[in-house]
C-alpha cells in the first residue's frame, strides 16, 4: 500500500485523474472535479482496488461538499433574488417558498421541486416577463448548478420505479391460477359474478391504483373458495378436482375414463366386439383347431383383436355338448325362452313410457300451473313468518323454495312448515314429523296419503339422491343432498348441535346450492281448505346477504302422481333367464355356419354376459 500511495501521482490519465502502473495493470484514480468508476484492464490487485474504491468515494464527497458550497454562497441567494418576491416565505397564488431551502439537502430532498424549477428556467417563463430577470451569466449559473443536481438525483435512483401499489389478481389472472393449481376450468370469478376490473388511466387492467380490494370483493373470494372447495373429489391416493360439485357427476367422470378404454376393446355398449372375434373363429377354425393356445395369440395379433375375449369364444364355441337333447328339442327350448324374454322386454318398455309421460306432464304443467302464495328475503340472522289460505285438489303439490341470495355461502336455513286442514276432519301435517326418520325415502310418505319430496329445482325438479346418516361427523345430523348442497337436513337431537353453526333441537334445515334453489314438495291426498303456516329462519349469519324463500302453489293435480313416478326406485325387472342348455345351441348354429355370423351371432347375444364373466 505504500508504494502504491508513493507512485499514485506518477502519472495523469486522459480524462484528468491520475493513474500508475503496477507491473502489467493499469490503475486510473478520477479527480475530484469529474468522478467516474474505477477502470482496469486486465486485474486489480486486492489492495490497489481498496484504495482506488476509498479514493472514489472520497472525491464524490469533496465534489457533493462543493456542490453544497455553492449553493450557500451562490445559487441560494441568487434565486430568492430572483424568484423570492414570488417565492419567499409568504409565497403568492403558490405554495412554493425558496427562501426556506437555505441548503443544498434542503432542496435535493425535493426531486420534483428541483425538476420544475429546471423545467421553468430552460422554458425561460420564470421569472415572469414583467419581473426583473437575471443575467445571462446568472441563469446559465443556476441552470449549471441545477441540471449537475437533476442529474446527480436521477443517477442516484436509476432503475427504481418508485412506490408499486401492491395489487390483487385480475379476475382472468385468478380464473387462469385456478385452472393451473386444479387442472381444471372452473372459472370462479364468473360463477360468482365478479364485478369487471376496472381499467386505469393507462388503459390496462392491472393497475394497482385501480384494483381495490373491498369488503364486498372479499366475500366474492370466499364465495370462489367455497365454489372451488365443493369441487374437490377425495381419492383412496389423494384427492383431484371436477367441474361439478354432484357426486353422480364425479362418478360419471370416473367411468367415462374407463369407458374410453374399453371403447377400443368393445362395442358402444360396452359389449365384446363379437362379430369381428365370431368371424375370426370361423375363418381360421382349422389353424385354431390344431394350433392351441399359441395359434389363438397369433390369430388375435393379425386380426387386431383382443386374444382374451377370442380366447373365452373359441372354448366356448369348440368345447364337446354336454347335453343329450336332439336339434328339435333344442329349437323348442329356444322358442320358450324367447317368449319369455319378450314379456320381460315388454314390461320394461311400459315402465319407460310411464316414466317418459310423467317428465312430459312435469315439463309441461310445471312452471305454467305455478302460482306464488308468499315471497320474502331473510336477511342475515333474521327470521319471517308466513301464514296462508289455499284451496287445493288431490294431487296438487304445495312447494317451499329456498334460494341463495347474490353472495352464496352460509346459507343453512330453518324451516317450520305446518298444513292444517280448515273443515271436516280438521286433518294436519307437519315437515317436524320427518325428523325422526328423514333418510326413510325420498319421496317420503306420509300420513293419509300424503307425501313429501326434497328436490333441486334449478330447471326441472330433480330428486335429492344422496342419503347421508351423519354430517360434520355428528350422527345426529341426517341428510338428502346432491354433493354438498343443495340439501335438506335435520337435527334429531334433544338439544342443540354445534356443527358449522349451531343447530337448534329437533328441526329441520335446508341449504342451497349456489344457483341452484333447493325446494320441499307436499303432495295433497285430498280436496280441501288449507291453512299454510310456519316461518323460515337463517341460522348461519356469516355477515353476508341471508337468503330468500317463496311458498307455492302448484294447480295440477296430475303433477302428483307424475313426480311420484320420477320418484320411484327403478324396479329390478324379472330375468328372462337362460335355456337349459343355451350354449348347445350356439355350438349348433356356430358348427352349420360357414363364414358368415350373423345367425351365431344373433344367439350369442343373449347370453353375453354369461359366456364372458369370468374376464
Amino acid at each position: 500500500m505504500s508504494e502504491v500511495r508513493a507512485r499514485l501521482g506518477s502519472r495523469t490519465g486522459a480524462g484528468g485523474g491520475q493513474c500508475l502502473l503496477e507491473k502489467h495493470d493499469l490503475i486510473c484514480v478520477p479527480n475530484l472535479n469529474a468522478p467516474r468508476l474505477v477502470r482496469s484492464m486486465k486485474r486489480f490487485p486486492i489492495p490497489a482496488l481498496l484504495v482506488c474504491l476509498a479514493l472514489t468515494a472520497a472525491a464524490a464527497a469533496d465534489e457533493a461538499g462543493d456542490r453544497a458550497k455553492a449553493y450557500a454562497e451562490r445559487i441560494h441567494p441568487l434565486m430568492v433574488k430572483s424568484c423570492g418576491k414570488c417565492h419567499g416565505k409568504d409565497p403568492k397564488d403558490n405554495e412554493l417558498d425558496l427562501a426556506s431551502l437555505v441548503t443544498a439537502e434542503a432542496l435535493l430532498a425535493q426531486p420534483k421541486v428541483l425538476a420544475e424549477i429546471l423545467d421553468r428556467l430552460n422554458e425561460g417563463d420564470m421569472p415572469p416577463k414583467k419581473a426583473v430577470q437575471p443575467s445571462l451569466a446568472d441563469r446559465e449559473q443556476l441552470l449549471g448548478w441545477i441540471g449537475a443536481a437533476v442529474d446527480e438525483a436521477a443517477a442516484a435512483h436509476a432503475g427504481d420505479p418508485g412506490p408499486v401499489t401492491l395489487r390483487r389478481l385480475t379476475n382472468a389472472e385468478y380464473d387462469h391460477a385456478v385452472r393451473d393449481l386444479t387442472g381444471v376450468d372452473m372459472r370462479p370469478t364468473q360463477a360468482g359474478e365478479f364485478a369487471p376490473d376496472s381499467v386505469g388511466g393507462e388503459g390496462f387492467a392491472n393497475v394497482g391504483e385501480a384494483m381495490p380490494m373491498t369488503p364486498g370483493l372479499v366475500e366474492r373470494y370466499h364465495q370462489a373458495a367455497r365454489y372451488v372447495a365443493a369441487r374437490a373429489v377425495l381419492l383412496p391416493t389423494g384427492f383431484r378436482f371436477s367441474t361439478s360439485p354432484d357426486g353422480p357427476d364425479w362418478t360419471a367422470e370416473a367411468e367415462k375414463s374407463l369407458r374410453n378404454f374399453h371403447s377400443r376393446y368393445a362395442g358402444p355398449n360396452g359389449e365384446p366386439p363379437l362379430a369381428a372375434h365370431l368371424a375370426a373363429t370361423l375363418k381360421h377354425r382349422d389353424r385354431l383347431s390344431r394350433g392351441g393356445p399359441t395359434a389363438i395369440a397369433e390369430v388375435a395379433a393379425g386380426e387386431k383383436l383382443n386374444a382374451t375375449y377370442l380366447s373365452a369364444l373359441w372354448a366356448g364355441l369348440s368345447g364337446k355338448a354336454d347335453t343329450s337333447l336332439s336339434a328339435a328339442e333344442l329349437d323348442e327350448q329356444t322358442k320358450q325362452w324367447e317368449e319369455k324374454a319378450a314379456q320381460v322386454e315388454a314390461e320394461r318398455k311400459q315402465r319407460q313410457s310411464a316414466l317418459d309421460s310423467a317428465r312430459q306432464k312435469i315439463e309441461s304443467r310445471w312452471t305454467a300451473s305455478k302460482r306464488v302464495l308468499v315471497e320474502s328475503k331473510v336477511e342475515e340472522g333474521g327470521s319471517v313468518p308466513f301464514e296462508q289460505k289455499v284451496a287445493v285438489r288431490r294431487g296438487e303439490l304445495l312447494l317451499l323454495t329456498v334460494l341463495p341470495n347474490q353472495s352464496h355461502g352460509a346459507d343453512s336455513t330453518l324451516i317450520e312448515w305446518t298444513i292444517r286442514e280448515t273443515t271436516g276432519e280438521r286433518r294436519s301435517w307437519s315437515v317436524a314429523d320427518l325428523i325422526p326418520d328423514l333418510l326413510k325415502s325420498n319421496p317420503r310418505p306420509d300420513k293419509q296419503g300424503a307425501s313429501w319430496s326434497f328436490l333441486e329445482t334449478t330447471a326441472a325438479p330433480g330428486f335429492l339422491t344422496e342419503r347421508r346418516e351423519s354430517n360434520a361427523g355428528r350422527i345426529e345430523v341426517k341428510s338428502w343432498s346432491l354433493g354438498s348442497e343443495p340439501s335438506v337436513f335435520v337435527n334429531t337431537a334433544a338439544e342443540p348441535v354445534q356443527v358449522w353453526t349451531k343447530l337448534p333441537a329437533r328441526s329441520v334445515f335446508v341449504h342451497p346450492g349456489p344457483k341452484r334453489p333447493v325446494t320441499v314438495a307436499w303432495t295433497s291426498p285430498i280436496d280441501a281448505e288449507l291453512v299454510v303456516s310456519g316461518r323460515v329462519a337463517d341460522v348461519h349469519p356469516s355477515g353476508s346477504d341471508g337468503v330468500a324463500f317463496e311458498l307455492s302453489h302448484l294447480a295440477a293435480p296430475e303433477l302428483g302422481q307424475a313426480l311420484a313416478v320420477l320418484g320411484e326406485r327403478p324396479a329390478i325387472l324379472p330375468s328372462a333367464g337362460q335355456p337349459k342348455d343355451m350354449l348347445g345351441v350356439v355350438r349348433e348354429k356356430w358348427r352349420a355356419a360357414t363364414t358368415d355370423p350373423a345367425p351365431v351371432l344373433a344367439v350369442i347375444k343373449a347370453m353375453q354376459d354369461k359366456l364372458f364373466w369370468s374376464n
